[in-house]
């Protein structure tokens, strides 16, 4: 039941409004804290790695660190998120930009690792290239801790074997080893990638459209997880193998156990590819999340407010066709982008939904910004 009256109110259940409501309830207490959400959060969908800064944005090159990245914002880029962050805080007054973004970026990385038990592996002095299902190579701070065994540079003179799964059709194991064998030599990396094959889960019999999560929650069985062991050694021949890899669904609540295991039974080095969404690595963050931090989420679309004196006395939120409407003394907006709705595109034109903020058009924050307004005219 959506409460009548709440202190502050969260719009949005992905990863920055559950640490947005965490961090607020531990000044107003937790009861006084609640989580507006109108579907599953967009961290369910991600790719289960942080990329503080994979590439220098002023010309995209590759970067080695993600600090490095920052300070290159803070030097070009005066309006760019991380360059504004703690900004209003009157006790980091004339601290150099940099500087204080990495102070708070560092503080909030090192909460969220004790929040979600450790469940990323990096440093963001440190971007690591990673596969991914797609043959490509990404550069990111932070991965799984079951994607480690997978970075480019521990690749060098391996010999690497790749699995797919029978019926999930996004990860296809003998295009992405030849796109990633060649892509890396790239970067001055040679690897052997074994021409491989799709091995049936136990107890899954759809021959297509598999999706990622049915086989990570499969895989968490201890019965059909051992069966899956049988099934690789039965059909793979790993002689002379070193590492084998695997799209991102070995287990949901057991990951971290599956992949050892797995490793042990084989006698390899096992590692889990960075994948597009969806991705059963983002919902494993998030599920981690909500268990550590316990905030209170209601389900409903926040589709309009009502404000007094300048002040937000109310939002009006639609649940499946029922509507409510909710006294709050503060807000929190943490809706997301495009995949959340948080921003939407109206014809040609792209605006924040709710409340009308201003989004940042690349140089500047403004009411509405029009990147289509010339394409259409004849």
């Amino acid at each position: 039941m959506i409460p009548n009256r709440i202190e502050v109110a969260v719009i949005g259940g992905g990863l920055a409004g559950i640490l947005a409501a965490y961090f607020a309830s531990k000044k107003v207490g937790k009861e006084n804290v609640a989580i507006f959400s109108k579907a599953e959060g967009a961290t369910a969908l991600m790719a289960g790695t942080f990329d503080i800064f994979g590439y220098n944005p002023i010309n995209g090159e590759l970067l080695f660190s993600g600090e490095e990245g920052i300070r290159i914002a803070a030097d070009f880029l005066p309006n760019h998120p991380y360059t504004i962050v703690g900004k209003r805080n009157g006790n980091d007054l004339g601290k150099p930009v940099a500087e204080r973004t990495l102070s708070y970026l560092n503080s909030a990385l090192s909460e969220f690792q004790k929040l979600t038990e450790n469940i990323l592996f990096g440093d963001i002095n440190k971007n690591a290239l990673m596969p991914t299902t797609l043959g490509t190579y990404t550069a990111t701070a932070f991965y799984s801790p079951s994607m480690k065994k997978g970075v480019l540079d521990d690749l060098n003179d391996k010999k690497v074997f790749f699995v797919g799964i029978k019926g999930y059709g996004d990860f296809h194991p003998y295009y992405v080893a030849k796109c990633l064998e060649y892509n890396a030599k790239r970067y001055g990396i040679s690897f052997t990638a074994e021409a491989s094959i799709k091995v049936k889960v136990p107890n899954i019999d759809m021959t297509s459209n598999l999706d990622p999560f049915t086989i990570s929650r499969a895989l968490d069985d201890d019965l059909i997880f051992s069966e899956f062991i049988k099934t690789l050694e039965e059909n793979l021949d790993l002689s002379g193998v070193s590492h084998i890899a695997f799209p991102p669904v070995l287990g949901f609540k057991k990951f971290r156990e599956r992949y050892q295991e797995l490793g042990d039974a084989l006698g390899l080095e096992v590692f889990e590819i960075v994948s597009p969404p969806p991705t059963s690595a983002g919902l494993r963050i998030l599920e981690i999340l909500r268990k550590n931090t316990d905030i209170k989420t209601y389900r409903g679309d926040v589709y309009s407010f009502i404000a007094r004196n300048g002040s937000i006395e109310e939002l009006l939120i639609n649940d499946y066709g029922n509507k409510y409407r909710v006294k709050v003394s503060k807000v929190i907006l943490a809706t997301g982008k495009f995949i959340s709705d948080g921003i939407v595109q109206e014809g040609r034109k792209i605006r924040e939904r709710i409340f009308e903020l201003r989004v940042f058009d690349g140089n500047n924050w403004v009411r509405e910004y029009w990147p289509l307004k010339e394409i259409g005219r004849s």
